[in-house]
């Protein structure tokens, strides 16, 4: 299952988002939903890093931005 969190601070902004785990529609390395998340997640932190001072750490199944 993918699992996302997102993280607020105490005054309520966005200070994180974490994006974990595989969709097991299919095989590792075969799976579209996997896939969709992933790009998805991706374009998204891309354009935070264009317009914002953000830290990401990506591991197997992992995507954590801060």
């Amino acid at each position: 299952m993918i699992e996302v969190t997102i993280k607020e601070n105490t005054s309520g902004y966005i200070s994180g988002i974490i994006v974990k785990g595989h969709a097991g529609y299919a095989q590792k390395g075969a799976d579209i939903v996997c896939a969709a998340v992933s790009i998805l997640t991706f374009s998204s932190l891309e354009t935070l890093k264009k317009h914002c001072y953000v830290n990401t750490r990506e591991d197997d199944g992992l995507i954590e931005c801060h």
